[in-house]
């Protein structure tokens, strides 16, 4: 691309990625069907950068290879150290292993000093209908509460949050607060009972998908009132959020929901490109200052430039 600038075009680079994309499930969709056969498998559990790769998750899970599945959230190069402090558990007769329903695992926020708001305005909130109101009138939002998410996700607690309901969204997120390519997706966080009116999916197999790992096939319905967090290809990258995993996150999709008919928030990283999320209070407005973010929403404080 850089030696031919003028020869490879857009499409082209479409073109490629698409193909990547293609083969890189045949090749995985492969290895999987051949240790089946050699291992008489029934259970697919996984771990690995290569799984971060949603769209492989849904298709290897379509596939129908194996009776469950589990996608491990955290999927990078730390697996090995992951699954060795898995193993000290399993081995520990005093620890029994347990399913894992949360990755808000992080620091806290620290007690919020004051001061630190000195350049900005800024007011306590007693209930998050305000910010609902907000983010209906199209503002975009960056949204720290409590523990900070454990791996590349932002669940809920170290967001930039926005209105799915117009398509536009995307493109603004990306250029004036993310400073990333026009074609980066975004997630939406979805109230969990909502599932099946917004997606298609099996229920009797799994009626929760709290990690952002997988994508599903919008309906369209989504389509339709919430177009900013469907996929090219007609599939987003989902999380359920139920009141039990984050039920600060849930009242205020709640809250939305009741503005607009909409159970949905379009969700991403509060970060800008190339930079780690957020983790602390400084952190946080430290990105609220570089960006065109218009609230900055830190557990119970709204502050606005």
């Amino acid at each position: 691309t850089q030696l031919f600038p003028d020869v490879i075009s857009a499409q082209d680079k479409m073109d490629f990625a698409y193909s990547l994309q293609v083969h890189l499930t045949k090749i995985v969709i492969s290895i999987l069907k051949k240790n089946k056969h050699l291992f008489k498998a029934k259970h697919f559990s996984t771990s690995g950068g290569v799984f971060l790769n949603c769209l492989l998750n849904q298709q290897i899970r379509q596939s129908e290879l194996f009776k469950t599945y589990d996608f491990f959230p955290v999927a990078d190069d730390n697996g090995t150290a992951l699954g060795a402090a898995q193993a000290t558990q399993m081995f520990n007769s005093s620890h029994k292993m347990k399913k894992l329903e949360s990755l808000y695992l992080g620091p806290d926020i620290a007690p919020i000093d004051e001061t630190l708001f000195k350049n900005y305005h800024f007011k306590k909130i007693n209930e998050f209908k305000e910010v609902a109101q907000l983010l209906a009138d199209g503002k975009v939002i960056a949204w720290v509460q409590g523990r900070m998410e454990f791996g590349h996700r932002s669940l809920g607690n170290r967001s930039i949050l926005g209105d799915p309901r117009q398509k536009s969204m995307k493109d603004l997120i990306n250029e004036k607060v993310k400073f990333r390519e026009q074609y980066r997706p975004f997630a939406p966080s979805l109230l969990v009972e909502r599932l099946e009116d917004f997606y298609e999916c099996d229920t009797n197999l799994k009626a929760e998908y709290p990690f952002m790992i997988e994508t599903l096939n919008a309906k369209a319905l989504t389509k339709k009132i919430a177009p900013a967090i469907v996929h090219e290809d007609g599939t987003s990258r989902v999380q359920t959020v139920s009141p039990k995993d984050n039920p600060t996150f849930y009242q205020l999709i709640a809250e939305f929901n009741q503005l607009t008919g909409c159970p949905i928030l379009l969700n991403t990283s509060f970060n800008i490109n190339g930079m780690p999320i957020v983790l602390s209070v400084e952190d946080a407005l430290d990105c609220f200052s570089k960006t065109k973010l218009d609230y900055l929403v830190i557990e119970d404080y709204l502050l606005w430039k």
